[in-house]
């Protein structure tokens, strides 16, 4: 029987990467690397943190060039080879100690969620169930509704087979005319234990990228927000990031009518878009009005992928000195990683120049 020694270490917490290299990681082309020899230089652990933050954790046989199983099978036991699972296991806990933080969930991705969730709307799970204490319901504060749950659950419960490991999944509500669209995508399932028709379960093992799961997220809080509300008439006003590194915004934007750009979820015809350019800039730059959006566009790369985009007319150019990332934390934002609305105090500082 296989043992979970990584697993049970590592249990909701999530990496620190800014602590790996003083640990003693080193930084490689795909993530970190980190070994350690230990038994008298017997044996090594290797680790490895890929970049979606996920631990590869193996014990080598240094004499026999090898990786060595017998510790993570359960049956096996013995003087020596449990002497050599705890100084594996006491190798693991220093750097569960030095690079890690607590965290809600058991799975990077699920951490990374959470933590974005946290970011853009200020707000964190509670766990109301009292057998399943592992669940996480995200809620919006002004009526109490449910807009996310975090669950894990045994393979084998969402598909067929016996697999019994374990995963984190994300139910989140959806317009029930884009369920059949939405059940295409790669990661996307009928939703486990809540209705179907409106909700849908995402499976969090970086199947889906994380901006494509807060667009989601987004679509999901909108309608908790506006359950039961007349429909929303007046445009929304968004921070919208754009990376230079893959781009020329610059360049884009000076076209000034009829940008085309990646439609994220919730944005409409008639909302407002403040254009956030990243580092080396790390300022907002352009003011812009949507005209169009649902332009059907498929593109896929390592970087960014889109199905549709929406068309914009550029309003206004800031000097990239004026709404600094320092200046954004001011109005209480601390990352712009995907489209995220903008507060009152925000939008009227940028309508002063």
């Amino acid at each position: 029987m296989h043992m979970q020694i990584e697993e049970d270490i590592f249990r909701k917490t999530l990496l620190d990467k800014e602590k790996l290299e003083p640990f003693g990681f080193a930084k490689t082309e795909k993530g970190y690397f980190y070994s350690e020899d230990f038994m008298d230089g017997h044996f090594s652990a290797r680790i490895t943190v890929d970049d979606h933050d996920d631990l590869k954790c193996t014990v080598w046989d240094n004499d026999s060039d090898e990786e060595y199983y017998p510790i993570h099978v359960r049956n096996i036991s013995g003087t020596y080879v449990d002497q050599i699972r705890e100084e594996y296991e006491r190798i693991l806990g220093r750097i569960k100690e030095n690079c890690c933080r607590a965290q809600h969930f058991l799975y990077a991705q699920s951490n990374r969620i959470a933590e974005e969730i946290k970011n853009r709307y200020g707000e964190v799970p509670d766990f109301p169930f009292r057998k399943m204490t592992d669940y996480g319901v995200f809620r919006y504060p002004g009526n109490g509704k449910w807009y996310g749950l975090i669950m894990n659950i045994p393979f084998s419960r969402m598909f067929a087979g016996e697999n019994d490991q374990i995963i984190e999944i994300l139910n989140v509500k959806i317009k029930p005319e884009d369920r059949t669209e939405l059940l295409r995508t790669p990661g996307i399932y009928d939703c486990y234990h809540m209705n179907r028709n409106s909700w849908i379960s995402i499976v969090l093992d970086n199947t889906v990228s994380d901006e494509d799961i807060m667009d989601l997220v987004e679509v999901s809080r909108s309608l908790i927000v506006n359950a039961g509300k007349p429909v929303d008439v007046n445009p929304d006003i968004w921070i919208v990031p754009a990376n230079p590194a893959y781009y020329d915004i610059d360049k884009a934007f000076r076209k000034i009518k009829g940008v085309d750009w990646k439609q994220g979820q919730g944005i409409k015809k008639g909302d407002i878009v403040y254009m956030y350019v990243g580092a080396p800039v790390s300022a907002i730059r352009y003011k812009c009005v949507v005209r169009k959006t649902g332009i059907p566009y498929e593109f896929s790369s390592r970087n960014v992928s889109m199905k549709r985009l929406m068309k914009m007319d550029v309003l206004k150019e800031y000097p990239a000195d004026y709404c600094t990332f320092r200046k954004l934390n001011e109005f209480g934002i601390r990352a712009v990683r995907g489209p995220r609305r903008v507060s009152d105090t925000l939008d009227e500082y940028l309508n002063r120049i």
